[in-house]
């Protein structure tokens, strides 16, 4: 059981890096060799995720929303401030969730967001992880992009916690540090990506699918 889990939460990791990889691949750490992060669960951990600069990254692959959510966004503020990072993001992927282009796939969870929460205001409250994700998922009535769904969790005995489609919080960032949310047009992959291990494996080797368009 112990190396099932293992394996499950390996294989979310991978898969975040590779979600966060399409969405904004011009974002990514400098040396451009995004990647899960090694020593994962020690004392000083900075992060699940080496992927955006200043980021700490917590990821939680679990079929409990209301507890990922939460546990995410606590894991990534501790490592944060252990890596000294400006930035902490918990990401959690809906379980079963529609894989269609436009579609929310992955949650931006955290008590606090790039750029502030005033931006955002005034955001639909709710007591609960799971009925604020049914929200998110309605698209706002279908007419609300994914970068600006927003969503705040208030419950009795707990800090305030903001939950978003995890393209809302890469815009937020990309804002807040003055880039472009979108890849310029002339953007190229770098082939240092086409030598990574993990991801060849995770895109069935097919290094295209990295800028491959997700809504």
């Amino acid at each position: 059981m112990a190396n099932a889990a293992k394996n499950k939460g390996d294989k979310g990791e991978r898969d975040a890096v590779v979600a966060l990889i399409q969405r904004t691949p011009h974002l990514l750490v400098q040396d451009r060799r995004p990647m899960r992060a090694l020593g994962a669960g020690r004392k000083d951990d900075e992060g699940d995720l080496r992927v955006l600069p200043g980021t700490s990254i917590q990821v939680k692959f679990w079929n409990n929303l209301t507890r990922a959510c939460r546990e995410a966004a606590d894991g990534a503020v501790r490592q944060a401030k252990n890596a000294q990072n400006p930035y902490a993001m918990g990401l959690v992927p809906i379980p079963r969730a529609n894989t269609a282009v436009g579609s929310l796939r992955w949650l931006a969870a955290g008590y606090s967001w790039p750029g502030g929460i005033d931006q955002w205001e005034p955001v639909p409250t709710f007591g609960g992880a799971q009925i604020a994700v049914k929200h998110l998922q309605s698209g706002f009535g279908g007419r609300v992009p994914l970068s600006l769904r927003m969503t705040r969790v208030k419950a009795k005995g707990s800090k305030t916690l903001y939950i978003a489609p995890v393209e809302a919080w890469l815009e937020s960032y990309a804002v807040d540090t003055g880039q472009p949310f979108h890849a310029p047009a002339d953007y190229v992959t770098p082939a240092i990506w086409e030598d990574d291990p993990e991801l060849a494996v995770e895109l069935g080797g097919d290094v295209s699918q990295l800028l491959a368009p997700v809504s």
